[in-house]
C-alpha cells in the first residue's frame, strides 16, 4: 500500500510488513476485506495519518471489479492456442 507496487508474494520481503496486501483476498471479500485490512493497520499509530490514502487506494482496486471488459469467446476443435493467439493479435 505504501508504494502501490504490485508483485507476486515473496515471503521474506512481505511477511512482516502489514502494508503488503493480498489482492486476491481483497477482491474476493470486497468491502469486508478492506475493513479487516484497515482494522489491522489502525493498530499501529504510525499508519493512522495515512489511513485515508490507503482507503482510497483500496477502493480504486475494488473499482476494477465494476469495469466492463469485452470478452470474445473463441471455441471449436480447430481453435488451438496458436490459432487463437494469432487471430487476437491481428
Amino acid at each position: 500500500m505504501a508504494t502501490e507496487d504490485f508483485e507476486f508474494f515473496q515471503p521474506i520481503k512481505m511477511r512482516d510488513d502489514p502494508l503488503w496486501i493480498d489482492v486476491t483476498e481483497i477482491m474476493q471479500k470486497g468491502n469486508a476485506g478492506i475493513g479487516a485490512f484497515l482494522t489491522t493497520l489502525s493498530q499501529d499509530p504510525e499508519n493512522l495519518p495515512k489511513i485515508g490514502a490507503y482507503v482510497g487506494r483500496l477502493n480504486q482496486l475494488l473499482g476494477i471489479r465494476d469495469k466492463a471488459f469485452h470478452i470474445e469467446e473463441v471455441t471449436g476443435a480447430d481453435k488451438t492456442l496458436d490459432v487463437v493467439a494469432t487471430s487476437s493479435t491481428g
